[in-house]
């Protein structure tokens, strides 16, 4: 299980609709230390692409952050957020 920590800082730099540059994408970029080329959302899900390594990890998004995406995605004044994804899935060299 992951934590990731939405800021005020990752809020005003994130972009609505933009699945590379949300504020969800933002705080997992620092959770994983990664770019944000790395990472995207959609969906229920948060898929992470390790860079130079083929991998692919899936995350499921639960209801509250889906819900505060939509509201972000909307154009809805947001407060910052704290909550867990979990890996799913994922696909790979170590498989």
């Amino acid at each position: 299980m992951t934590t990731l920590e939405i800021t005020q800082d990752d809020i005003a730099r994130g972009k609505p609709g933009d699945t590379h540059s949300c504020p969800v994408v933002l705080a997992a970029t620092k959770a994983f230390h990664c770019s944000s080329q790395e990472i995207s959302v959609g969906g229920f899900q948060l898929i992470h692409m390790p860079a130079f390594t083929g991998d692919i990890d899936i995350y499921q998004l639960p209801g509250l952050a889906q819900a505060w995406i939509a509201a972000f995605d909307r154009g809805e004044q947001m407060q910052p957020i704290t909550f867990d994804i979990t890996l799913t899935d994922h696909e790979g060299d170590d498989e």
